[in-house]
């Protein structure tokens, strides 16, 4: 009976291919697999040498110690770029689960508040779900906050109101972010479907393309001919995806990103990364932002770190909506205060009284 494939197949059979084998089918999967430093000096000898005449052979092979090191820095870059790749779109995911957490809970509270606290019907809320879409909250807000400064309105109302704005605000972001991890699983998947590059294998081990096809074609019927028998796999069985397939469940490789310049300063980033892990921005920005902050490895972990320390109790994200319908103070008619006695100014009747006795000959 065939069985599933697993990494300890993968390894079994890479193991007993032979050298040049393993090495092409480690940088096919550059993005989860190493080339060991044997291979690295291999592919340092096994490059044809410009300095040598056609058909020239030296009887001793000398490989400088900056030939081998120069292919393990390539590999070194390839391997970064394949792997930080598919870390940027592993972490977007994270993020937008963790941001969807957050704006569901907010949701559901919003829900309760509306039923248990302002009265509102099952079918009120369902009302509001459903023309959440269309609904414009920019007009609806500065309507709503005109008549509470001209005193149409009590408190009360107000909130309600204003809540039930909130409310379709919150579901149309949990609306965006379901549909921006639908994509972020989609292109990770994509992503971790991707061998390295022909022209990518060719820089890294600089032979002409046609060996490369050829010893592409010879070792990966190999690699498949030792999967199959390795499995008992029927021979409709994709076996090459399969082998990405497993291999990408394993845990994504973390990394160190430097800071890519967004926002200007590193500070002025993470001071607008808090803003929109805590749902503060408007949605014209928020939607700008996202695609800006999915592209940097540095912002998405930056992001995923500010994710982790809020606080996602249902108490402090009561008090945080609660807090964010509280209508503003009106203004109240200036009262004007009274002056310190000290500072008491008299007008010219007082201060001719005031002379009248203390004599005309006092000063004051």
């Amino acid at each position: 009976m065939s069985a599933e494939l697993t990494a300890e197949h993968i390894e079994a059979v890479l193991t007993s291919l032979p050298i040049q084998g393993r090495i092409m089918i480690h940088l096919l999967m550059l993005q989860y697999l190493d080339v060991p430093q044997e291979e690295i000096e291999y592919i340092a000898a096994d490059r044809p040498d410009p300095r040598l005449q056609a058909g020239a052979k030296p009887l001793v092979q000398v490989v400088s110690r900056e030939a081998v090191e120069s292919i393990a820095a390539r590999i070194t870059q390839y391997r970064t770029i394949v792997r930080q790749r598919r870390e940027r779109l592993w972490l977007q995911g994270e993020c937008l689960r963790r941001q969807m957490a957050r704006t569901e809970a907010l949701c559901k509270l919003a829900e309760d508040l509306l039923t248990r606290r302002f009265g509102l019907t099952q079918d009120a809320v369902r009302d509001l779900k459903a023309g959440a879409r269309a609904a414009i909250a920019k007009p609806m807000i500065r309507q709503l906050e005109t008549r509470w400064e001209q005193h149409e309105i009590d408190e009360e109302e107000y909130r309600r109101r204003r809540l039930s704005i909130e409310y379709q605000t919150l579901l149309r972001r949990l609306d965006r972010e379901r549909k921006r991890l639908e994509v972020s699983v989609r292109e990770l998947e994509t992503a971790s479907l991707m061998p390295l590059q022909d022209h990518e294998i060719a820089t890294v081990w600089g032979i002409p393309n046609s060996t490369l096809a050829a010893r592409k074609v010879k070792y990966l019927q190999q690699y498949l001919e030792g999967l199959q028998a390795k499995v008992h796999a029927e021979p409709q069985r994709n076996l090459w995806r399969e082998t990405f397939l497993a291999l990408s469940r394993r845990p994504v490789e973390r990394s160190v990103a430097a800071y890519d310049g967004l926002e200007f300063t590193e500070e002025a980033l993470i001071e607008k990364l808090r803003v929109f892990a805590s749902g503060g921005m408007t949605e014209e920005l928020e939607s700008k932002s996202w695609p800006i902050v999915a592209r940097s490895l540095f912002a998405l972990q930056r992001l995923a770190a500010i994710q982790n320390e809020m606080d996602l109790s249902l108490d402090v994200l009561e008090q945080e909506l609660l807090q964010r319908i509280a209508p503003a103070p009106r203004d109240l008619p200036a009262i004007e205060e009274p002056k310190p006695a000290g500072e008491l100014e008299l007008d010219a009747m007082g201060e001719h009284v005031l002379r009248s006795m203390l004599g005309e000959d006092r000063r004051m």
